[in-house]
């Protein structure tokens, strides 16, 4: 069992913990906080799971009750969130209370988006049964609904107070979501760390096949690694959390030009390998450390197509664009990352064309 700490200042600290087993620690979990009630959402695939943690939190004396949600991006708006609020209020919830999300990133961006406006906020615990949702939404207080215009439009930064990534949650996924998850860590690795991307490199195999140290060791410093960003930046107002956008502005404009068949981290395999390559087009990246970056991308077996004239209207309307300037994050080495905002269509075009994609 590993345990992280995200700093975010004296009263919204919390700590990560990443292991097998880490839901048998929710009781601990919740102690200091001395809820009131508790609101356990679940993925409603997790039905079973669900009751035995409403068990557990049951005979510790506090007041609980479960509500299943079919996941899926079409769950996540603000209709549910109005059906969540009337939940919460029949189950008479206070300022002291506290809500469990249990399930992947859209059950956690829900939950956590819900307990950042009911009352104006109250507490709410992680439990992601997702690895892209253990790597990656573990850690931010990033949380919202999308629109009918566009993903996650509406939301609030609101952090957890404590997040249980049990990796026994894991050995149900299919290949696609170990390889969306992997990309996550991937993607840390190349904005942040050389030295935990060649990690992942030398280790792909064991954690893809949930070998448990190798993936608590992978899980555990993607976490302390994106933790050490958000502290400096919170809520995205200096530009340093913006490196943790590396892959996205075209990963993002991949998913909807495929209508959201690809996943999150099956785009961001693709958003990487442009990024590189538009590093390299950019003058930040040497030729070298490009190969060994597309080289080890290319293994994930991911295949998504799209021209350049598909995605820049979907990337003209990225969040990451501002005052009409396409912001893309780019390499200057492998563990370091720069943002650019000079990017062209003909620089993304050359970029395809190095990838050997249709321009």
């Amino acid at each position: 069992m590993r345990r992280v700490i995200v700093r975010l200042g004296r009263q919204r600290s919390y700590a990560v913990t990443v292991g097998r087993g880490a839901l048998a620690s929710l009781v601990a979990a919740l102690a200091p906080m001395e809820p009131s009630r508790i609101m356990l959402i679940a993925d409603a695939r997790l039905e079973h799971k669900a009751e035995q943690l409403a068990r557990q939190v049951r005979r510790a004396g506090w007041k609980t009750r479960e509500v299943s949600i079919t996941a899926g991006d079409r769950a996540k708006d603000l209709h549910r969130a109005y059906a969540l609020y009337s939940e919460l209020i029949a189950h008479e919830m206070d300022r002291s209370s506290v809500i469990l999300a249990l399930g992947g990133g859209v059950v956690g961006d829900l939950a956590g988006f819900v307990a950042g406006t009911y009352l104006r906020g109250i507490r709410w615990v992680g439990l992601p049964s997702t690895l892209i949702a253990q790597v990656d939404s573990s850690v931010g207080g990033k949380t919202g609904v999308n629109h009918a215009l566009g993903k996650n439009l509406i939301g609030v930064f609101h952090q957890p107070s404590a997040v249980l990534c049990d990796t026994d949650l894991l050995g149900t996924l299919d290949r696609r979501d170990r390889v969306s998850g992997f990309a996550e860590m991937v993607k840390v690795g190349l904005a942040c760390d050389g030295a935990y991307f060649r990690s992942l490199v030398q280790n792909a195999e064991a954690v893809m096949a949930l070998e448990s140290d190798a993936l608590t060791s992978a899980i555990a410093r993607g976490v302390q690694l994106k933790a050490r960003v958000v502290a400096k930046d919170e809520r995205e107002t200096t530009g340093e959390r913006a490196i943790l956008n590396f892959g996205h502005t075209v990963g993002h404009a991949l998913e909807a030009v495929s209508r959201f068949r690809l996943r999150h981290g099956e785009a961001l395999v693709v958003g990487m390998r442009v990024a590189a390559a538009l590093s390299v087009v950019r003058g930040c990246l040497k030729q070298s450390a490009f190969e060994e970056i597309d080289r080890f991308l290319q293994t994930l077996r991911v295949d998504a197509r799209a021209t350049p004239s598909q995605l820049m209207p979907y990337i003209r309307r990225d969040k990451k664009s501002e005052r009409g300037r396409v912001r893309f994050v780019l390499l200057s080495d492998i563990g370091s990352a720069v943002r650019d905002d000079g990017v062209t269509r003909s620089d993304l075009a050359e970029a395809f064309r190095k990838l050997g994609m249709k321009a």
